[in-house]
């Protein structure tokens, strides 16, 4: 029985080369999530595992590698390309407002049944507040709005609110009054926010383009609900300005400098977390880090928090700094089905986790990576 290991990488990776290398961390962290979501019955059960088979194989042709990309929300990998896609896009044009404004516009939580309708309501009024805007006020919304859902860990209902950077104090100051006009009751001036929008309020904007937040069952529950509520929906939207489509290419080519031309085929491999030639070769040279090995163990007990912008864009400089390291760590026999599972769903016949059951009690297992 073969451990699950980590490979050494080269000492100096190019930049094409440690891009790879972030992707195969937010591969390995986007099955761990798939994982979880798949454990709950629910009509989005087969486009999670599509998650899963997101860029399973790259394909190496001469100086180039391609793969296919699922285009899923909860897929980290294609919410990196995402979020960095809609920052470059909308960034320049922000740029050039004269008075960019960071607006929050919300209303009162409602339990998951009413979600999807809510976001419907939500359209809606903006649509009004927006054409009273343009035909009695003659002030257009210049700018960007982004949907955003989330859930109260104590209430357990969902809070879908806009994110908004548009030109004009005077139009923010509109554009909330209104808002309020049109929930009345049911929103709070308290919960609605004006500020300048400073140097790096795209990024912030844009930082998640759908939050992962869980804890527990309820909680991957409470995310299933959101994304049952926003599938087929688009979250940005963009007034005065060019739209910068969500999507993701589904086919995408990237230049290998750290490997020799040819033509090859690399299949994702669980155990390594990377992509392996039929030769037993890695092609990132990826090693598992102890914040990513924390943050799947974290996932696999049900708790997921996948929010700061460096999880999605990681800094090239941060990644040279880590210490890459060895090392064991002991979980519960749960996460250690779970990521046995994980492992046997890509290798069915040559990898699996090499454990050792230590002395009674406590009743667990020792994983080495």
């Amino acid at each position: 029985m073969q451990t699950a290991s980590v490979h050494t990488t080269t000492q100096n990776p190019t930049l094409a080369q440690e891009t790879l290398q972030m992707r195969a961390r937010s591969k390995h962290i986007t099955n761990a999530i798939v994982y979880k979501l798949a454990e709950i019955e629910s009509p989005l059960k087969t486009q999670y595992w599509n998650a899963y088979h997101c860029s399973t194989e790259i394909e190496q042709e001469g100086d180039h590698i391609k793969s296919r990309y699922c285009n899923k929300r909860w897929c980290i990998t294609c919410n990196r390309i995402r979020t960095a896609k809609l920052i470059n896009g909308y960034g320049l044009q922000i740029s050039q407002f004269k008075q960019p404004m960071f607006v929050t516009l919300s209303a009162r939580n409602v339990p998951g049944e009413n979600l999807s309708e809510r976001i419907n309501e939500y359209n809606a009024a903006f649509n009004r507040i927006r054409d009273n805007l343009r035909k009695y006020y003659k002030t257009p919304i210049i700018g960007v709005r982004k949907l955003e859902v989330t859930q109260n860990e104590t209430t357990k209902e969902f809070h879908p609110h806009f994110h908004l950077i548009i030109d004009g104090s005077g139009t923010a100051q509109k554009l909330r009054d209104l808002w309020l006009e049109q929930w009345g009751e049911q929103a709070d001036i308290k919960a609605q926010d004006i500020r300048p929008a400073e140097i790096g309020a795209t990024d912030e904007l844009f930082k998640y383009v759908v939050k992962l937040s869980a804890k527990g069952r309820d909680g991957i529950k409470g995310l299933d609900t959101i994304f049952q509520a926003l599938k087929g929906r688009r979250l940005v939207a963009s007034y005065g300005i060019k739209m910068i489509s969500e999507d993701v290419d589904p086919d995408q080519k990237a230049n290998i400098d750290w490997k020799p031309s040819g033509n090859y085929v690399y299949s994702w491999n669980s155990g390594q977390v990377d992509w392996m030639k039929g030769t037993g070769e890695p092609l990132s040279g990826y090693v598992l880090d102890e914040k990513t090995r924390a943050t799947v163990e974290k996932i696999l007990h049900g708790y997921i928090e996948i929010t700061a912008p460096g999880e999605l864009i990681e800094d090239l400089d941060q990644l040279k700094s880590l210490n890459w390291q060895k090392t064991a760590y002991v979980v519960d026999p749960d996460e250690l089905d779970l990521i046995n599972k994980m492992i046997a769903r890509d290798n069915p016949v040559n990898y699996s986790v090499n454990y050792k059951k230590p002395p009674d009690p406590p009743k667990q297992l020792s994983l080495i990576l």
